[in-house]
């Protein structure tokens, strides 16, 4: 999606609106998550907008992402997609995904669990710093 031709011609929020209906849940998401990364909208403004719309196809799908606390993640390649996507179907508690801790970003956060999973090949000491960062 080229979010620098859209959003010169119609706002963020109603271009996610718009392209709710032809989207499957997870393309939403992305497209939200990559919408608040870039700036080009807000939880706030998405959640306002559903609230002056009236019935159409693609809201509920729109309501139930903004609605259940989880900030959209967007994921950088095919393999955090795939663990996202695992992560998902066994139930296990969401994560954060790319996210910073201290000066480093992770894939995946659990907080409350002192957990970081980092994928796609970084250095081990990178891996021992984060560590270190979250106080193990």
């Amino acid at each position: 999606m080229s979010w620098a031709l859209l959003s010169r011609a119609v706002p963020a929020p109603w271009t996610i609106l718009d392209l709710a209906p032809a989207l499957a849940p997870r393309e939403l998401e992305r497209a939200v998550a990559e919408a608040e990364t870039r700036r080009l909208t807000r939880r706030s403004q998405l959640t306002a907008l559903l609230a002056r719309t009236g019935p159409r196809p693609g809201v509920a799908v729109l309501r139930s992402l903004l609605e259940d606390g989880i900030r959209p993640a967007l994921t950088r390649s095919e393999a955090e997609e795939r663990l996202l996507a695992l992560i998902r179907a066994s139930g296990l508690p969401q994560p954060e995904v790319n996210v910073s801790v201290g000066p480093h970003e992770v894939d995946f956060l659990w907080r409350a669990h002192k957990l970081i999973v980092v994928m796609d090949g970084r250095p081990e000491g990178v891996r021992t710093r984060i560590a270190i960062a979250l106080g193990r």
